[in-house]
């Protein structure tokens, strides 16, 4: 629950935290991060943000800034869920707790007094936020890498740029205000295959799915015919999207819906008003290791390696090198097959902060290479080196 009170507010990220490689594998350098000062979010504010959350007896919630703690002792009063507040400021965590004894949800509470950045909140089913729109971007990965499926995340008056949330709701407290709502979405990207029954014939059917957030894209094949699929989404494991595609001489219309558990994708599929069985499995991805890349850009071509493993809990990391200069990734994104980070490097035209974002498919990635000083993206391509 905390806003900014002058857009000239400052919030410190730092970079250049050493990067530790280890049997293969890289951890990133977490960037320091200003919330901004406390102020408290009205309580009928409050209240929206949790009816839009859904927020129910079975919930754990988490409030990352928690303020004075009012979000997570209202989810645990009028909703009956379990609460985790996380603020920096030990004395306004003595305030939480003082609230919660107050009003009697000392035991469904608890509050904690250390950075929400190095927090782990990977039980939580519900996540609040009221913090500077810098620190919104900073919180985007560690929520994706770290949260489950289907956790839902609202916030009040700050998005989280080019994830784009699934709801956006006004509320008119004070002024108008804007709650922005999210549900973390599995990792899908990839091949999927299958055998269905179209016209009474037995057919091959394969998906190349690409993702990034909660969008997905690709292109469907059957037998010998291939169609870009349309309205692909994923809500938490969830996954549908439509097609429309050229089989025998005639348009099919496809419409699929499914939930995704670990390389299986059971659901059903419409195949011309007609409802079958949908069951996909996933070609297995094997993204940790070492790549040699290279990346023909507007500035030049750029080379160098990327280097993807995991820490103990499994969470992706990544670290990059160009020009021998190393360097630690924490805007970093893993979908599946589908990969995404952004880094400072140096090139002709002098420091460029670069968005990478490609598909895996075997030994290879290949992608795009995006930077907002460019008219346009430049192409980028990856071969493994080593597990």
């Amino acid at each position: 629950m905390r806003r900014n009170l002058a857009m000239t507010a400052f919030a410190s990220v730092s970079l250049a935290a050493a990067l530790l490689i280890a049997h293969g594998h890289c951890k990133a350098a977490q960037p320091e991060v200003s919330f901004g000062p406390f102020v408290p979010t009205p309580m009928p504010v409050v209240e929206e943000m949790l009816k839009l959350a859904n927020v129910t007896k079975d919930d754990i919630v988490y409030d990352l800034g928690c303020g004075d703690g009012r979000i997570v002792i209202m989810a645990a009063k009028k909703y009956g869920a379990k609460g985790v507040g996380i603020d920096i400021d030990p004395e306004l965590i003595e305030k939480c707790k003082e609230g919660a004894e107050r009003e009697g949800v000392s035991d469904r509470v608890r509050f904690i007094a250390e950075d929400a950045m190095k927090s782990d909140v990977s039980d939580a089913t519900v996540v609040t936020l009221y913090v500077l729109p810098s620190a919104m971007l900073k919180l985007r990965p560690k929520l994706l890498r770290e949260l489950k499926p289907g956790v839902r995340i609202v916030s009040h008056n700050y998005s989280m740029g080019d994830w784009e949330a699934d709801k956006v709701v006004n509320v008119n407290v004070d002024y108008q205000r804007t709650l922005y709502y999210w549900v973390v979405p599995a990792g899908v990207a990839g091949i999927w295959r299958w055998r269905t029954t179209i016209n009474g014939k037995a057919v091959e059917c394969t998906l190349k799915l690409k993702q990034e957030f909660q969008k997905l894209s690709g292109t469907l094949s059957i037998g010998e015919a291939a169609c870009e699929i349309t309205n692909g989404k994923v809500t938490g494991n969830e996954v549908s999207f439509s097609a429309t595609i050229q089989l025998g001489g005639r348009e099919v219309k496809m419409t699929f819906n499914g939930k995704v558990s670990g390389d299986a994708l059971k659901g059903t599929q419409l195949i011309d008003g007609t409802s079958l069985r949908w069951d996909a499995r996933r070609a297995k991805v094997g993204i940790e290791g070492r790549w040699k890349w290279v990346a023909k850009t507007p500035d030049g071509e750029l080379t160098g390696q990327l280097t993807i493993g995991r820490d103990k809990r499994g969470i992706p990391l990544f670290s990059l090198v160009s020009d021998g200069t190393e360097t630690a990734i924490w805007d970093s994104y893993l979908w599946g097959a589908c990969v995404r980070f952004s880094v400072k490097l140096w090139s002709q035209k002098g420091e460029r902060e670069l968005t990478f974002s490609g598909f895996v498919e075997g030994e290879t990635i290949v992608g795009e290479v995006a930077c907002d000083a460019w008219e346009t993206k430049g192409e980028w391509r990856a071969e493994k080196m080593s597990k």
